[in-house]
């Protein structure tokens, strides 16, 4: 399949997940629909499933009553779209969850046309300063995925995954940006594919150097700027707050143009 048919096929998958999102939750409440996985990796087969992130907004009323409940919608496809609020997904993106950060990242999303310029302003803005929020918190979880991944699944699928969070970690901690460690490059992509379909096993070696190189890594620690990661918080705070307030106003304007 050719790049052009694979990127439209992406793009309509997620455009199908927002239109299955809209029907739990006015459009007003939908952040973005964000893709999450191989894609953002280039190591994506033709058998890789689309799944995505959708963030809501919650409603003050939602806020104090009933918050929004994280739930999976599952697709035909095998693809599925995980639902949470805003303010569960800035407390992962703090917690510095690998699926959660690159989310930051993806170059296949959907943002809501209403809250574009502010998307682009604040979390588009600062998604390096937010990936590299916690850096000791960022590297041992990494190594903790990678570790458990690897020694739990004696497949060529693991073994690729524990490739690509070697390829991220190492870069990451040589200070390259977070935008160019997701991506893994030629040739290692396409060993990493091949791993992924089965046409190489790989070698038990190769797991095991892997699992050592983790388990040095995550033994380690590095430092956190506090000053930082303080302001930062600050600042997340005053943002996941501004898209609630814009939410808030576009539903009250909807509420008077029905009354009209």
């Amino acid at each position: 399949m050719e790049k052009d048919d694979i990127e439209f096929e992406l793009i309509t998958k997620i455009m199908n997940h927002k239109e299955a999102v809209s029907k739990k939750y006015p459009e007003y409440q939908i952040l973005g629909i964000f893709l999450y996985g191989s894609q953002n990796y280039n190591i994506a087969t033709e058998k890789s499933d689309v799944d995505t992130k959708a963030i809501i907004i919650p409603t003050m009323e939602q806020l104090a009553f009933s918050p929004v409940r994280v739930e999976t919608i599952e697709f035909s496809d095998g693809g599925h779209c995980e639902i949470m609020s805003i303010t569960h997904w800035v407390e992962n993106l703090k917690k510095q969850n690998v699926n959660f950060v690159e989310t930051l990242f993806t170059q296949y999303r959907w943002v809501n046309p209403i809250y574009l310029d502010m998307w682009k302003e604040t979390f588009l803005e600062k998604r390096e300063d937010i990936a590299n929020y916690d850096k000791d918190k960022m590297v041992k979880s990494i190594c903790f995925q990678a570790i458990n991944t690897l020694i739990r699944y004696d497949t060529g699928k693991s073994l690729a995954n524990g490739y690509r969070f070697r390829y991220f970690l190492y870069n990451k901690l040589k200070g390259v940006s977070y935008s160019k460690c997701i991506k893994v490059p030629n040739p290692l992509n396409e060993y990493l594919i091949e791993l992924k379909l089965d046409k190489t096993m790989g070698l038990e070696s190769e797991r095991k150097a892997l699992v050592d190189w983790f388990s040095m890594i995550k033994d380690q620690n590095y430092r956190v700027d506090v000053v930082k990661k303080a302001t930062l918080d600050k600042e997340l705070v005053k943002i996941t707050l501004f898209f609630i307030d814009r939410a808030e106003i576009k539903k009250k304007l909807l509420i008077v143009k029905a009354m009209n």
